[in-house]
């Protein structure tokens, strides 16, 4: 091997380090010591098999090339397959000027091992220390793990020969099995340098700069294969078939190799490495040696596992091609005789010696055997395994498997509990189609089961926003069958669905199907039933009676486990709560419910608490905690209905933050859609497009829109009856006047007079009250009107109601300085559309103070960035313009949001608008 001199004019490119740069430095800090201190010095650069000791010396010489500092690279490499005595430094000194050969052959006649080493040494000796005299010498010995004693004895007396001239020892090679460096190489005055597998970031830079055409999905695939090995990162990039060129090295360790890791790879980490041997047809000498290549790693059970699926797709791939070595069928290694063959004994090996395995691993073998029907009853196993800890949507799954692969039998024996677990996981497409296919496949005679397929059906549909799901109850209810679970169930979901148009019909049923309940002494079905009753009752006007039902539902569902019985409960329980205008301890029990069910890995079932959630907060004036909180539930596997109810919660809170155009796109979104003129929804709707044509100055269309609302509105839902009612009175008093008299008002709507009637008799809920002592206020409009409004909204508690009946009240007395504090109080909980209302009312009662503005609040980046955001920019749109990092973008702006108390960005240009920070 030639030595290379760096010098002037030859200077070579600088080669990527990713990952290795410190290391490198300390290469380029022993060069520097040994020049500046003209002294021997000897590093030792180890670790782990493909690492990249060697080309980590590769980059040494390179930026020494490119930093031009001139030296002599001498390198050898001992051999590990057959080690010759002195084989380095032959290949160190071939070429050395100074006749090394007629040198090397007077060493050789020196007679005998010993005379002739030291012969060797002295040559070697004399001609390092002539070559320093003029530049400095990195002199390289590669693969030093494999020197034989007598090269090891040569380096033993060669380096004290060395400490006074500028020469740098780099001695490159392998660790020892315990981490530590080759033949204790390590001493006294020895640098070291470990080499480690490269972390997973700079693996993937390798392998983008060896194959910048590789995809996303490709640079994973080979990140996790080359197991932190930067070097077959960069020969698999390159290669372009990585399965390939896995398969060669798999070939290079053992002809066998590729069953080992096809075995460990169906195993899964369940069978030892002796097992994994024997079924491989192998000593175990093979399965250490892919361990030691990093192909194999230790799992999570202290077994062998496949470091990557790239490594066992390799294996497949290598056992397809041999069985197909001379015929013209491509290589598909999941079907090939000899996978097929090894995944029915890896079967039976975990059946038999790994019954903790868990159940979906073994059936995932047996299908790769391809014997269905082992494989459908572990996939059972595998459904109980995971119901057990709660993982439903994962025993949904399972049990959805074995009906696939067990047929009808299967369909009719497991169809309604797969049904069950995957409405309750928010699989309901699954669901309903588990139930199509079990309907007409069950017994004409089996009309409980036919029940409970079409409540299924039902409830999937329902829950899916598909049509036609009325049709399913429609025909559970004409089917006579005597009391039973799917009976009372069937009663349970009709009580439910009419409960909001006829509240007192509703709980008529209810009562019927938990008699029913008791008779059968269900635990279950009287949850179930009870539940229901407690939601009619307090849809009726009975509250305290409604709660009473539901503490015994709860308690009986808490006899049977069934975590999503209990959540329904809890989520109808919490809509009680939320009718009866008791926004703080909606809030605390959506979050004790939503938690728990967190836990157990059911926030599916969910979905309505989180609704309830945020809207509690936005009712308790805690506006950014409502905006995570939606953010939250958007991250949620939603049911249609709660999808769009979130639309109309977030709609109440965009208002409250004078986001109008985004809270009339959301109502206009629910309204559009299927589910726009459900009895739940239809009050609810109305009340929020009333708000938005108030907050846009329309105030003949609120009045238009609230009559129609309350016209549309079940006459069970009072509530949303009450808000339309109000929004209805406050239309009317914008349009005569602050100072009008209550005879101005003119003719009072038939609908709305009959909602606001009703509200004097209703003394069930707080929020019901404070509408009442509202739209008294409104019609009486004097100063102790609004102040029992003011209290009643307090007990609920209404913290924005509060303040806009104070508002009112300083607005009708003609207080500037209240009206001011007013609008400085909405600004710091965020309330900016209440705030600007303040604001215009203090400037028609003479205030003539400016919009509050704070000199310095925002740096002028941060109101640059601002600006940005209010031509509707993204931030990397913003970053391009003000030529700054998108993350930099991302810093300025919720540094001005904090100093605005904005929550959102729109709010943040909204605010620093009206306090003149922003023109």
């Amino acid at each position: 091997m030639l030595p290379s001199r760096a010098s002037g004019a030859d200077v070579a490119a600088a080669v990527s380090v990713v990952g290795r740069e410190h290391e490198l430095a300390v290469l380029l800090d022993e060069f520097a010591a040994c020049r500046a201190r003209h002294e021997g010095r000897v590093v030792v650069v180890h670790g782990p098999n493909g690492c990249g000791s060697s080309a980590l010396l590769r980059h040494l010489r390179d930026e020494l090339r490119r930093r031009r500092l001139e030296h002599e690279w001498w390198q050898g490499r001992c051999s590990r397959q057959a080690p010759i005595p002195y084989e380095p430094f032959v290949g160190l000194l071939r070429d050395v000027p100074g006749d090394a050969s007629t040198w090397l052959a007077e060493a050789a006649s020196a007679g005998g091992a010993e005379a002739g080493g030291v012969a060797l040494l002295a040559g070697l000796a004399r001609r390092v220390r002539g070559a320093a005299a003029v530049r400095p010498v990195v002199a390289v010995v590669d693969d030093v793990d494999g020197a034989d004693a007598s090269t090891l004895r040569l380096l033993d007396g060669l380096l004290p020969l060395l400490d006074d001239v500028p020469v740098l020892v780099a001695l490159a090679g392998r660790s020892t099995p315990s981490g530590v460096a080759p033949h204790q190489l390590v001493r006294v005055g020895v640098a070291e340098v470990r080499v480690t597998p490269l972390d997973p970031d700079h693996v993937a830079r390798v392998v983008r700069d060896a194959a910048p055409d590789l995809d996303d999905t490709a640079v994973a695939g080979v990140v996790r294969a080359s197991a932190g090995r930067p070097g077959l990162a960069s020969a698999l990039a390159r290669a372009g078939d990585a399965e390939r060129a896995l398969s060669a090295v798999l070939d290079t360790v053992h002809p066998s190799a590729a069953l080992v890791v096809a075995a460990a790879g169906l195993a899964d980490g369940w069978l030892d490495a002796a097992q994994l041997a024997e079924l491989a047809g192998v000593g175990p000498e093979v399965v250490a040696a892919l361990e030691s290549q990093r192909v194999l790693t230790t799992g999570p059970h202290g077994r062998p596992l496949p470091s990557s699926e790239l490594w066992v797709t390799a294996a497949r791939r290598s056992l397809g091609v041999r069985d197909r070595r001379g015929t013209a069928e491509p290589a598909a290694a999941a079907d090939a005789p000899a996978v097929v063959a090894l995944a029915a004994r890896v079967a039976a090996r975990l059946e038999r010696f790994a019954p903790a395995a868990p159940g979906s691993v073994t059936a995932t073998v047996w299908e790769t055997a391809g014997r269905v029907d082992r494989a459908g009853e572990a996939w059972e196993r595998a459904a109980d395994e995971a119901a057990a800890t709660h993982a439903v949507g994962t025993a949904a799954a399972a049990l959805r498997r074995a009906i696939e692969l067990g047929g009808d039998d299967a369909l009719l024996r497991l169809g309604r509990r797969a049904g069950e677990w995957s409405l309750a996981a928010g699989d309901r497409v699954d669901a309903d189609r588990l139930a199509a296919r079990l309907l007409p496949r069950l017994a004409r005679a089996d009309r409980p089961a036919q029940i409970g397929a079409l409540a299924l059906r039902y409830r999937a549909r329902l829950e899916a926003g598909l049509g036609g799901h009325d049709d399913a109850l429609d025909r559970a209810l004409e089917i006579d069958a005597p009391p039973c679970r799917e009976r009372v169930d069937v009663l349970v979901i009709d009580a439910l669905r009419r409960v909001l148009d006829d509240p007192v019909g509703a709980g008529a049923t209810a009562a019927m199907a938990l008699a029913d309940a008791r008779v059968l002494a269900d635990r279950a079905s009287i949850a179930h039933a009870a539940g229901a009753a407690g939601l009619a009752l307090a849809v009726a006007g009975d509250v305290d009676g409604g709660l009473e039902h539901f503490d015994e539902a709860l308690a009986a569902a808490a006899d049977t486990d069934d975590p999503a019985l209990e959540a329904r409960l809890a989520s109808n329980r919490v809509y009680v709560l939320w009718r009866a205008g008791r926004p703080s301890e909606v809030e605390r029990a959506s979050a004790i419910e939503l938690e728990r069910l967190r836990v157990r890995g059911l926030e599916a079932l969910g979905d309505q608490l989180a609704v309830g959630r945020v809207g509690a907060l936005v009712t308790l004036g805690r506006l950014d905690e409502a905006a995570a909180a939606v953010s939250e539930a958007r991250g949620m596997k939603m049911a249609a209905d709660p999808a769009a109810h979130l639309d109309l919660v977030d709609a109440e809170l965009a208002l409250a933050r004078a986001e109008v155009d985004r809270a009339a796109v959301l109502v206009e979104r629910v309204a559009a859609s299927p589910l726009g003129g459900l009895a739940e929804l239809v009050g609810e709707r109305h009340a929020l497009a009333a708000a938005v044509e108030a907050a846009r100055g329309r105030h003949d269309r609120v009045a238009r829109v609230a009559e129609d609302g309350v016209r549309r509105c079940a006459d069970g839902d009072l509530l949303a009856s009450a808000r339309l009612a109000l929004w209805w009175w406050r239309a009317r008093r914008s349009a005569v006047g602050r100072h009008a008299d209550a005879s101005d008002v003119g003719a009072v709507p038939e609908p709305v007079a009959a909602v606001t009637a009703r509200l004097s008799e209703d003394g069930n809920s707080r929020e019901l009250e404070a509408i009442g002592a509202t739209i008294r206020a409104l019609r009486d409009h004097d100063t102790d009107a609004w102040s029992a409004a003011a209290a009643a909204w307090a007990a609920v508690p209404a913290p924005l109601e509060v303040l806009r009946c104070r508002l009112a009240m300083a607005a009708l007395a003609g207080t500037v300085a209240e009206l001011e504090a007013i609008g400085d109080e909405c600004r710091r909980i965020g309330a900016f559309g209440l705030a600007a209302e303040a604001d215009d009312a203090a400037r028609a009662a003479g205030g003539r103070r400016a919009t509050p503005r704070l000199p310095g609040l925002l740096t002028t980046r941060e109101v640059e960035v601002l600006a940005c955001v209010a031509e509707g920019l993204t931030n990397k749109e913003i970053a391009t313009r003000l030529y700054i990092s998108v993350r930099t973008v991302g810093a300025h702006l919720e540094r001005a949001m904090a100093k605005l108390h904005a929550g959102t960005r729109g709010a943040a240009v909204h605010e620093a608008r009206r306090r003149g920070l922003l023109v």
